[in-house]
């Protein structure tokens, strides 16, 4: 599924009023990176790793949205896939609703998301043995907002930070840094 069709889909799910939830591309800026390659001097199956947000909070509370795991695999995970990924990357999407409220733990946040994500299999495109077991989970951030429209997400149990984002009281997301992931 090209990058602009999961854009469309996501729009397709927001408030259609919201210039800001239209023009958020979750992909935008994700590459591969060749630290990915390999494993301490071991070429093994791997991809570059990241997680993107995207939350729209209705005036009555609710929030609605979606998360994606996104994996751009190295040559390894390439050769080893029968029959090879076509695309750059995969991706594995949730269907996120639930609620704001209060901070949990992040003292200085503006708000808290506590939600329920189930796994949309028609619009995940990575191997179902990745994302087995993980179908459903909830999760609750805290966000902090900045008067420039920088938002910073917490997870809220531990405190520790997530990702840096943007948005405002209505509409905020995140994308976390690369990282490695082996399998």
């Amino acid at each position: 599924m090209t990058r602009w069709l999961w854009v469309a889909l996501l729009a397709l799910g927001c408030n259609k009023s919201d210039p800001e939830v239209e023009e958020f591309d979750p992909f935008d800026g994700l590459v591969a990176m060749e630290d990915c390659d390999e494993f301490d001097g071991y070429l093994g199956a791997g991809a570059t790793s990241y997680w993107v947000g995207a939350f729209e909070i209705f005036d009555n509370g609710d929030v609605e949205g979606h998360e994606w795991w996104v994996l751009f695999p190295n040559d390894t995970w390439r050769e080893s896939e029968d029959p090879p990924p076509e695309d750059e990357y995969c991706v594995i999407t949730w269907e996120a609703a639930g609620v704001s409220g209060e901070p949990e733990f992040w003292g200085t946040a503006d708000f808290s998301i506590s939600v329920t994500a189930d796994v949309v299999d028609d619009e995940s495109t990575c191997p179902w043995g990745l994302y087995l077991d993980s179908e459903t989970y909830g999760v609750t951030y805290d966000v902090q907002l900045t008067s420039d429209g920088e938002a910073t997400f917490y997870f809220a149990g531990s405190g520790n930070k997530l990702a840096d984002g943007e948005g405002d009281a209505s509409f905020v997301h995140y994308t976390t840094q690369w990282g490695c992931r082996w399998f």
